[in-house]
Parts: structure tokens; sequence; C-alpha cells
């Protein structure tokens, strides 16, 4: 699996500022994040395995709310795995963020563990059942 960009803006909803990167490594993708999180944005990670079929995991942050979705291209499909929270009981409230409204069953409020996800697709080009189903 080969990491072949990372893109981010940040202030998405004022006129904010944003750059694409090519193959980038993980101090870069790890700071563009850090940067971000505590702030709103969009940070997406890009990838590519053997036999070129796509993969894409992003998070969208706002007021340390993450929605995390990772894209997989499939034979004949594209397949989007979202986090699921366990800590919230269903059915959920909706919350915005970026000015799209989400149910908070899909929201992570953990720092930390957005970093662990996005280091783990950027070692492995996956992510874990166990976050994103």
């Amino acid at each position: 699996m080969k990491i072949s960009n990372l893109a981010w803006t940040e202030n998405v909803a004022f006129p904010g500022q944003g750059e694409n990167i090519d193959c980038p490594d993980w101090v870069t993708i790890k700071d563009k994040l850090q940067n971000l999180l505590n702030s709103s944005g969009v940070v997406k990670l890009e990838a590519e395995d053997e036999w070129d079929r796509s993969k894409c995991l992003d998070v969208n942050i706002e007021k340390n709310m993450y929605f995390l979705t990772l894209g997989e291209e499939t034979e004949d499909n594209w397949i989007v795995k979202t986090y699921k929270n366990p800590d919230v009981e269903p059915p959920g409230e909706m919350v915005e963020i970026l000015g799209n409204r989400w149910n908070n069953q899909s929201i992570c409020f953990d720092a930390k563990l957005v970093l662990m996800i996005f280091e783990e697709f950027f070692n492995t080009g996956s992510v874990s059942n166990k976050y994103l189903r």
C-alpha cells in the first residue's frame, strides 16, 4: 500500500487555507492532524494498493468532534466505512460538523484515537473493523 496524497483544509466555513502533499511521510501527516484536531477542517489521506485500487481515509473536524470515513475501491464497487461510537446509546442525537448533520453514534470524541486510526492506515493501508465498519 502506498500513501499517495495528503489533503487538508482548515476553517472550511470561512476562506480557509489548505494544501495537497504528494507522498507524505508520517511526521507531516501527524503534524497536520494535530494542528487541526482542536480547530476545524478536513484531513484526507489517499492510498493505492498493488492492484491500483484506491482507498481514502478522511476526518471532518469541528468543536472536538471527529467524523471519520474510510472509502475502499473493490473490483466493482466503492465501500464506505464509518466510526461507530461504543459510548453513545441508540438512537443518538444529530450534531453538526462543518454544515453537515450526523448522528452522534458516528462521531468520535477522542483526538488520540483519530491519530491512532490515521497511523494505522498510514502503516497498513487499512483500519481495523474495531474502529471503522
